[in-house]
């Protein structure tokens, strides 16, 4: 409540009542009212005194004392519980510049970046240039009603953008946790439509009929995934060299687990393209009539080492899997020894044909 020796006094050269309060941790606030009536003065005093009581709430008052917002244009989102959409030091941050200076300054993953670079390009692709950090909600929120109106394959599209938008929310400010929280509850993501699919399993005899229907490049991309076992992340991943050719062995450099990274045997020479995962996994269903998707391939490698007499715990070793038990935990060792002559077990299998 106010105090009473908060007596209204009109600002000089203004029809109005001039607000002076100080509060410890923030300073002396000193504005001018934007009212001449007494009971709107009461009620301003009165949000005063309750933001400050909620220290999450102070950047408003500091917004108020910088003259970054009206005492009357705060009551507003007071009075109609919006706090989260007042304009704060950072909301007025102007959006393009600020998110790329935060994309650029690193702490993720290559790859993540690039995904969020690019997200942030399709959400801003139809906003203003002049687009604050305050406008997320709404840009975000007509994203979404675009995507409605479109094809499903967009629904993924939003739900990385709404990811990045919160990540950066997060992370780049300290006083945006109320619109964080406002976007995260308010603006839900698309349901993941699963599909249950059986898992299938290519043999040699099986895959090089459908290998002429491929082009070149994505014949030699399919054919090393199936003589190889990796992960089509570990294949296409950019901006690092994931996988090495050896005269005896192929080196992976997994990033999934610590078991991933590798050595397998040499039973082909794999060949280097630079793919997109998606792109890849569209291929390959629809040459084969949606029957087969890339981790067919990794899933054929395994049955291979099965059907070649490779011992359990070196098939987890080559299929960068960590040991399912404490027997083969135990088991997997050195296997250098052992790649020349699993490599000739495998080609003995029609590997190379």
């Amino acid at each position: 409540m106010p105090r009473l020796a908060d007596c209204p006094r009109l600002d000089r050269g203004r029809k109005t009542f001039r607000i002076t309060r100080t509060y410890r941790g923030i300073g002396r606030i000193r504005v001018s009212a934007g009212t001449n009536q007494l009971s709107t003065y009461v009620r301003l005093l009165t949000m005063l005194d309750e933001l400050y009581s909620m220290p999450e709430r102070w950047h408003l008052l500091s917004a108020l004392q910088h003259g970054e917002i009206a005492p009357l244009q705060l009551y507003h989102f007071y009075k109609t519980q919006d706090l989260a959409r007042a304009p704060s030091p950072s909301s007025v941050t102007p959006l393009m510049p600020h998110v790329f200076d935060w994309l650029a300054a690193g702490g993720r993953a290559d790859r993540t970046t690039r995904v969020y670079a690019e997200q942030f390009r399709l959400l801003l692709r139809e906003g203003s240039t002049s687009a604050r950090v305050s406008d997320l909600y709404d840009l975000l929120a007509a994203y979404r009603l675009r995507c409605l109106s479109r094809e499903r394959a967009t629904f993924r599209s939003f739900n990385l953008c709404r990811a990045a938008v919160l990540s950066y929310l997060r992370f780049a400010f300290r006083d945006q946790r109320p619109l964080w929280r406002e976007i995260a509850e308010q603006i839900r993501p698309f349901a993941r439509e699963w599909r249950r699919r059986q898992p299938h399993h290519l043999t040699v005899g099986e895959l090089v009929p459908l290998l002429p229907k491929f082009s070149l490049k994505y014949r030699e991309v399919v054919w090393s995934l199936f003589t190889t076992g990796m992960r089509i992340s570990e294949y296409t991943e950019e901006g690092a060299c994931r996988w090495t050719v050896l005269p005896d062995r192929i080196h992976v450099e997994g990033s999934k687990t610590p078991a991933a990274d590798r050595v397998i045997p040499r039973i082909d020479c794999p060949v280097k393209h630079r793919i997109h995962g998606r792109s890849c996994a569209q291929v390959v269903s629809r040459v084969t009539a949606r029957r087969y998707e890339p981790r067919d391939l990794r899933r054929s490698y395994a049955r291979l080492l099965a059907d070649a007499g490779i011992p359990e715990y070196r098939q987890a070793a080559y299929m960068g899997q960590a040991a399912r038990t404490m027997t083969l935990h135990y088991q997997i060792g050195d296997i250098e020894p052992f790649l020349q002559p699993d490599a000739a077990r495998l080609r003995e299998w029609d590997i190379s044909e």
